[in-house]
């Protein structure tokens, strides 16, 4: 019998039973259960320990917290990782499938038709998403009123400054040297994370 610390196959399966808390092989083979019972556990037994790694994970990263934990493989950290490769520029945006792209690609934006989708379009600019981006427009604009910043319509009616609002709140170029308490950054990375 193989160790479980060996690299075959058996100890890896071994080892990932044991992970999620599952039926060991031997019990497996003994009473193997049907496709879909099979399916659902194995479903059910990710998601927990997706939330016990999440919830471990949080308590040892402080930036975690704000990534709400009721169900990890759902949309805040879909929404996380689109906001982090928006804030790094790797969202694979039109403009971006243009110039990387050895054939002839249109930057413009695939849903409006009016203009190159960059970051500053994809957020701020496209008439596509105007409707959802005016609701959230007016509940940053009051957020923005509560705290108390100087000339928050103009910081969410100027596209740069949207995007910038919506993709980091932290860097001065939206904060007028005003330092944002670790509150206001956390209402408006609500906010935020809605929008995206």
């Amino acid at each position: 019998m193989k160790l479980p610390t060996d690299h075959s196959f058996f100890s890896s399966i071994r080892r990932l039973l044991h992970t999620y808390n599952l039926p060991t092989a031997y019990q497996l083979f003994e009473s193997p259960p049907s496709k879909e019972v099979w399916k659902a556990k194995l479903n059910s037994a990710v998601d927990q320990h997706a939330i016990a790694t999440w919830k471990e994970d949080i308590q040892e990263k402080p930036s975690l917290r704000y990534i709400q934990y009721r169900c990890p493989l759902c949309r805040d950290i879909l929404r996380a990782e689109t906001r982090a490769k928006l804030l790094t520029g790797t969202y694979t945006l039109q403009a971006n499938i243009a110039v990387f792209n050895q054939y002839a690609v249109s930057p413009t934006c695939t849903l409006c038709n009016t203009e190159p989708e960059c970051r500053v379009h994809f957020i701020a600019k496209c008439p596509t998403s105007n409707a959802v981006r005016d609701k959230y427009r007016a509940r940053l604009h009051e957020c923005l009123r509560l705290q108390g910043r100087e000339e928050p319509l103009e910081l969410v009616n100027n596209a740069d400054s949207f995007k910038q609002l919506i993709v980091d709140s932290t860097q001065p170029s939206v904060n007028n040297g005003h330092l944002p308490s670790e509150k206001e950054i956390e209402s408006i990375d609500l906010l935020s994370r809605e929008y995206i």
